[in-house]
């Protein structure tokens, strides 16, 4: 069962520069310092891209609340990431090669 929000939670919202606008992640905390809520936004409301981002923001936050360890859960979405991003650098460079 998901642990409980408290009624006052601390957090620090990033921004990030993405392809196709601003991603807004907002990680809040328990008074011990562990994130509980995480909150996923894109810079256009309504969009699909945004209903994904909260979506992930929920589970994330689901996970969190259940007892997930956020370091370990980095550092494999740090991995994934990093894939993805050098799949696309190479898809890039094939393109623009073949031009």
């Amino acid at each position: 069962m998901p642990e409980g929000r408290g009624f006052e939670l601390h957090g620090c919202t990033f921004r990030f520069r993405t392809e196709v606008g601003h991603l807004y992640v907002t990680v809040n905390a328990d008074g011990d310092g562990r994130p509980l809520e995480v909150f996923v936004r894109t810079g256009r409301c309504g969009s699909t891209l945004n209903s994904l981002a909260e979506a992930l923001g929920r589970l994330a936050s689901l996970a969190l609340r259940s007892g997930a360890d956020p370091r370990s859960r980095r550092r494999w979405a740090a991995s994934r990431a990093s894939r993805s991003g050098a799949a696309l650098t190479r898809r890039r460079s094939r393109a623009s090669s073949a031009a």
